[in-house]
């Protein structure tokens, strides 16, 4: 399969089409302005290449390439592009609250994220080259 088989055309569409999860894989120049904006449900935002200021509740998050945020519902964010030229790369994957819940349920392991939120309030988590691969 090519790289571009796996592109998604962007959309400024902000809700889920899908009862569970959406993946997305966006490749594109800087451009697409997307205003502050929350969802009822979870976001992780994985970035792999771009120049960009995440704003995540009145906090700014300069991110490289290996960082990914915990974006959970009710949340305001939205990208401000330091650069118009270097391309945007990421993913995206949006999770309901209830599937959220029942995969929680599978592995208490898999709620880790959420429970490290909540007890610091950080939205931006970095990983090394084989911690990011592996994700």
């Amino acid at each position: 399969m090519r790289k571009k088989e796996l592109l998604t055309p962007f959309s400024t569409r902000q809700y889920m089409l899908s009862k569970d999860f959406e993946v997305y894989y966006y490749s594109d120049k800087p451009g697409n302005a997307v205003s502050s904006h929350t969802h009822d449900y979870y976001e992780l935002y994985f970035f792999l290449e771009g120049n960009v200021c995440l704003h995540v509740d009145n906090k700014k998050y300069y991110i490289q390439s290996g960082d990914f945020l915990l974006i959970p519902p009710g949340v305001a964010h939205y990208p401000e592009f330091l650069d118009e030229e270097t391309p945007y790369r990421r993913f995206i994957l949006w999770l309901s609250d209830s599937y959220y819940r029942n995969i929680c349920n599978m592995s208490s392991d898999l709620s880790y994220l959420i429970l490290n939120f909540q007890k610091t309030n950080e939205y931006s988590y970095h990983c090394d080259p084989l911690q990011f691969n592996r994700i």
